[in-house]
């Protein structure tokens, strides 16, 4: 767990001592607050793997604060552990359904917490393999369905400048054939790209000079493109 980023907020002085016993002499470096003021501000701007934040503050709408946490696409990855003295069944079905990873009754021995700690980021861990191989899947998908009409027309394109770069006018029988190779790439990539239209991100390369020539990102913010770059 060594390199993992910890952050607490706990207002108990005895609780944030347990912490320290815990983590310490595993060499876990651990970041603990006593203020709540700016937990969703500091999550945002470190990017801890894991935070436990104590229920007891005052004020605190820690179920508001879950939903903003798990809702955000920037911070939906941070792990959860709410901290409670007491709580119910349905205390703890709800601090789930708000969007906490897991939660931790108070009073808690070190042991419980580095078990605790050791599962949610094996979790974690599993999850994000999971996540990295369906993207591959994804990507190779597009590369696949996106790059061979792509190719295909980027092909016909090369044929037409190397014939006017030797001089050479083409017959009617290779216009038409590089017109229709032209179109029929056109129309599949039109219809491949509609249905990749809600990838969060993709891109292309050209098969003859392994280049990557389209990255797509909707998220982008590039004009009227919808965040459509060409090489």
């Amino acid at each position: 767990m060594k390199g993992t980023r910890i952050k607490v907020w706990e207002s108990d002085p005895a609780v944030r001592e347990s912490f320290l016993q815990a983590f310490v002499p595993e060499g876990i470096n651990v970041d603990i607050s006593d203020q709540s003021g700016n937990i969703l501000k500091d999550i945002r701007k470190e990017l801890p793997d894991l935070v436990f934040i104590d229920t007891l503050f005052p004020g605190l709408d820690w179920k508001a604060l879950c939903g903003e946490i798990f809702n955000n696409e920037h911070t939906f990855e941070v792990a959860v552990v709410l901290l409670f003295k007491d709580a119910d069944f349905e205390t703890l079905r709800v601090a789930k359904l708000a969007g906490a990873t897991d939660v931790l009754i108070k009073p808690f021995q070190p042991y419980e917490l580095l078990i605790k700690t050791e599962n949610i980021l094996l979790f974690k861990s599993r999850c994000h393999m999971k996540s990295n191989l369906v993207a591959s899947h994804v990507g190779f998908s597009v590369e696949h369905y996106v790059g061979q009409p792509l190719t295909a027309v980027l092909g016909a394109v090369k044929t037409l400048r190397s014939l006017r770069e030797r001089g050479i006018k083409p017959t009617d029988d290779q216009m038409r054939d590089i017109i229709d190779i032209i179109i029929d790439g056109s129309d599949e990539l039109s219809t491949v790209i509609k249905k990749f239209g809600k990838l969060r991100s993709y891109h292309v390369t050209d098969r003859f000079s392994n280049k990557k020539i389209i990255e797509f990102d909707p998220d982008a913010d590039d004009g009227d493109d919808g965040g459509v770059s060409l090489f």
